[in-house]
């Protein structure tokens, strides 16, 4: 039936671009009747979801000129039968009728006409419904818990006249269904929807499309959540007493598809926060190679989908190990031709010291030396000479070598006599 339906339109088409057929609506004009014109006998009809075909017997009167075809609009609850088409051609014998609806019921009658106009007394009131609306496929699911993607599978659909898909999505926030994609060929049974937002319900339904463009029933709608972020990552501390590095430490993922981390370093708690570092360990230390520098640090979590968590809150605050304080009451007195000096301690962290000597005795000669590892706070330099400017400083010294800022410089120099 559907290729007969699809001959007869074709040919029909043909047969009215070539002779001449013109929609003449005509509603509320009065009807010339002709009771010498013959009625028109339609032989039969075909039907599909939105075309009905019908078929007369050739009309050889001689001055019949061509048909005019009446229906009424089911659409508009109008039971009244109008014009719907002028066949200017008595010779065409086939006529499709494509402006109507699936599932629906429609009367039609027909009469000649002559070439003043008049027409025959009409036929047969013929009434044809058109076929159902294709259902949809009869199996439609999804695969959720991916990353920001949902999997849509369908079996084909068994109608030869479908050559495409539509897909429709809903979500939580928007109630109306948008139509997201046209998967064409009948045979095709999937769908990927990306760029989806994490952690989020979204429902699918799917419609068959015809060749002629019809859209079957929707399917039932399936529902996705795509997969959510890892979780935070916990118990974050950060070290404040190492040498010139930062140790930062937290505590294991719970997720079972962990990837790696990620270590994140800002030098304010709400700057911005730069990725330093990748790492499989729940530790990371920070080589900052400066004495009492302080960071703040974050950490996310990524796993094998490339999702990552949100970054550790609130910051984590850690620092290198400060200087130990600079010695007090640096002293420098000459005594019999040696250079006495003396300082007091300034704090508890400081094991030795380390005392600076610049010795100047013009403008381009200059020489510098150093004495580590003083444990007392006083020391005798006996290696002086007369008409030589010196310039001293002390430092106080940590267990970890860490080095104080200098004193403030002290200067001597005697003359010889």
């Amino acid at each position: 039936m559907r290729s007969l339906i699809h001959i007869i339109l074709t040919a029909t088409l043909a047969v009215l671009l070539f002779n001449g057929c013109s929609k003449t609506p005509s509603a509320g004009s009065k009807t010339l009747r002709d009771s010498s014109l013959p009625k028109v006998s339609i032989n039969g009809t075909l039907v599909d979801m939105n075309a009905i075909a019908f078929e007369w017997k050739p009309l050889q009167h001689p001055r019949v000129v061509g048909v005019a075809i009446y229906r009424n609009n089911p659409k508009k609850n109008d039971a009244k039968l109008h014009l719907i088409e002028r066949i200017h051609n008595k010779n065409v014998t086939h006529y499709v009728d494509t402006d109507v609806r699936p599932n629906t019921k429609y009367q039609y009658i027909f009469t000649s006409f002559n070439q003043d106009g008049a027409e025959s007394y009409p036929s047969k009131t013929v009434t044809v419904s058109t076929l159902p609306r294709l259902k949809s496929v009869s199996f439609f699911t999804s695969i959720g818990n991916m990353p920001r993607k949902a999997k849509l599978i369908w079996r084909p659909h068994t109608n030869p006249k479908v050559v495409a898909y539509e897909i429709q999505r809903q979500t939580l926030d928007d109630p109306e269904w948008e139509i997201i994609a046209t998967v064409k060929g009948r045979l095709n049974a999937e769908y990927i929807d990306e760029d989806l937002d994490d952690d989020t319900v979204y429902k699918y339904r799917i419609r068959a499309i015809t060749f002629d463009h019809l859209k079957s029933f929707p399917s039932q709608p399936v529902q996705v959540t795509t997969k959510p972020l890892p979780p935070t990552v916990t118990g974050v501390t950060a070290t404040t007493e190492a040498v010139k590095q930062i140790t930062v430490s937290w505590s294991p993922s719970t997720t079972r598809e962990l990837d790696y981390y990620n270590v994140y370093r800002s030098g304010s708690s709400d700057g911005y926060y730069k990725r330093i570092k990748q790492t499989r360990q729940t530790s990371y230390v920070d080589p900052i190679g400066k004495d009492g520098v302080g960071r703040y640090y974050r950490i996310s979590a990524v796993d094998r989908d490339g999702l990552e968590s949100e970054k550790s809150a609130p910051p984590t605050y850690g620092s290198t190990l400060g200087k130990p304080k600079t010695p007090k009451n640096f002293k420098a007195e000459l005594i019999n031709d040696a250079v006495y000096l003396s300082w007091k301690r300034a704090d508890n962290r400081t094991k030795s010291y380390t005392l600076v000597k610049t010795s100047r005795s013009g403008w381009l000669s200059k020489s510098t030396s150093h004495v580590d590892n003083i444990t007392k706070t006083e020391l005798t330099d006996t290696n002086i000479a007369p008409d030589i400017l010196y310039e001293y400083k002390i430092f106080a010294v940590d267990a970890n070598g860490v080095k104080s800022k200098p004193s403030e410089p002290i200067e001597i120099s005697f003359e010889s006599k």
